[in-house]
This record gives structure tokens, C-alpha cells and sequence, in this order.
């Protein structure tokens, strides 16, 4: 996994962050080696947040972890599952769109 862990962490919110990575790795399956990973903190409403990004093969989804996430790790898991979930959703929508493309083209 290409990761990044931007600067402006605070030392509980940045070791709340290492400890969601072994989780995410697990998310991620066998795709984590092709994934890039950025980790960034963001201020919401509610103070501060992680803001992750998840991009495989050009296609590019985040989401923002609150500390409600944090409080009970498997919401942070279905969290991070949920957002690969969506590049990989996303990811088969533009090959179908693709496929359909190329069988029009050899029909013309």
C-alpha cells in the first residue's frame, strides 16, 4: 500500500490513525499492494478529524473519520470498508461503461 500520512496530526488523534491501518490493510484484501492511501487531518463541526483517501487505478474516494468513529473501532472499519467499497463500485462502473463503448464501436 502506498501510504501517506500528512502533517497536523495531534499525538493522540496521529496514533489513532496507526491503529486503523491494520484494519484498513484488511479491508483493502489482496488490492492493498495497487492502492495509494492518503491520511489527512481536517477541523469538522464536531473538532477535528482524519479525512481519508482512498484511490485505486485513478478512481478517487474520502471520508472523513470522526472521533465517534474512533470511539468503537469496528464503526471505523465498516467505515473504511464502505469507502473502498464505493472505488470499487465506481471502478466497475466506468469498465462497463468501457465494454459497452468498444461493443458499439465494432458493431458500426
Amino acid at each position: 500500500m502506498n501510504m501517506s500520512i500528512q502533517p497536523g496530526f495531534d499525538s493522540a488523534m496521529l496514533k489513532q490513525v496507526h491503529g486503523l491501518i491494520p484494519d484498513l490493510e484488511k479491508s483493502l484484501g489482496v488490492a492493498k499492494d495497487r492502492v495509494s492511501v492518503v491520511w489527512s487531518p481536517v477541523t469538522t463541526q464536531e473538532g477535528q478529524a482524519v479525512n481519508l483517501q482512498i484511490t485505486d487505478q485513478g478512481v478517487s474516494r474520502s471520508d472523513n473519520l470522526t472521533a465517534h468513529d474512533f470511539a468503537r473501532q469496528t464503526r471505523a472499519f465498516f467505515r473504511m470498508s464502505r469507502l473502498w467499497d464505493s472505488v470499487l463500485a465506481e471502478r466497475e462502473r466506468l469498465i462497463t461503461v468501457r465494454i459497452r463503448e468498444s461493443l458499439a464501436e465494432e458493431k458500426h
